[in-house]
């Protein structure tokens, strides 16, 4: 082949084929769109600057924040953003980009973690985010985050019993009672010793153990006493109220159940109502509520033991 036909065969069958593949490496893959973009996101959060993150959704965008509230449109994320700032202006955002593809060439799905501190209530969330390619920019079409699970379930949902620790009083309707809850096992378990004093002049004394099962995803408490009952419990929250269903078996091997209704009045009261009160059969009439007074705080420590 002469040096002609040989340069005209490249120019004509060579060069044409080689010249897409050169463009297309140097075309930026998703990661490298996703890193970009996931800088120029993190600085303007991190600048509290609300305009610039706006600008990186698109006018009908939705976003699905951790507690499932789903923002729709860009106006709406903006003022969104801007009470977010308002209340946490020392908000600081870290994202990590696990994952990014495309599913067209001009859509990618992009997923990662975000992590936000400097707020009341720091946090860490799964994101999932689909953007798209409009007018030479990437933009944000759908954001979804959501809370992952807890590292320490059990004593993430204990937490919501904090308010009990320390020593309570309780006097009425010809009771008078004393309990302290305290933190044992590093935060995993409450411990609650109840005193109730008798007309002999003695106490019933019952010890509870009380801590979350996983299998269930709920919060369940253990109790026994120093007349040999023992019983089980199970905890319901509705707001500031919570619903403690009871079974026991007494000492002879009598069967009791019952509802306890308690009610978080401040940091300082609680009411306490028993209902559906039933012993080996037979109901019994409901008791009133009682005001429950707290005494003094659980010296240290607390959680850590």
């Amino acid at each position: 082949m002469s040096a002609r036909i040989l340069s005209s065969f490249l120019l004509t069958v060579i060069l044409p084929v080689a010249l897409p593949v050169l463009s297309r490496a140097a075309d930026p893959s998703a990661e490298e769109i996703s890193d970009k973009q996931a800088a120029a996101y993190t600085a303007a959060f991190n600048k509290g600057d609300v305009a610039s993150i706006a600008s990186m959704f698109t006018e009908d965008a939705r976003y699905t924040v951790d507690s499932g509230v789903v923002i729709e449109g860009r106006s709406a994320i903006t003022t969104q953003t801007e009470a977010f700032f308002s209340s946490s202006p020392d908000a600081r955002l870290e994202l990590v980009v696990e994952s990014s593809r495309f599913l067209t060439p001009d859509v990618i799905v992009e997923k990662g973690l975000a992590s936000v501190t400097g707020t009341a209530e720091p946090d860490t969330t799964r994101y999932t985010s689909t953007q798209i390619k409009q007018g030479g920019k990437w933009l944000i079409a759908e954001l979804e985050e959501t809370t992952l699970p807890s590292a320490d379930p059990a004593a993430e949902a204990l937490s919501s019993l904090e308010w009990m620790i320390g020593k309570w009083k309780a006097t009425g309707e010809g009771i008078d009672a004393e309990s302290e809850a305290i933190w044992v096992l590093d935060g995993h378990f409450i411990t609650r010793t109840t005193r109730i004093a008798q007309e002999d002049g003695e106490s019933f004394v019952s010890v509870e153990v009380i801590g979350y099962n996983p299998v269930e995803d709920e919060i369940q408490s253990w109790i026994i006493d120093n007349e040999g009952g023992f019983g089980s419990n199970l905890w319901r929250r509705d707001g500031n109220k919570w619903l403690v269903r009871s079974q026991a078996t007494g000492p002879d091997g009598g069967q009791s159940s019952s509802q306890h209704i308690l009610t978080v009045l401040d940091d300082k009261r609680f009411g306490l109502e028993t209902i559906n009160r039933i012993i080996d059969g037979e109901a019994l009439p409901n008791r009133d509520q009682l005001e429950v007074v707290r005494v003094s705080e659980s010296p240290e420590p607390t959680k850590k033991q």
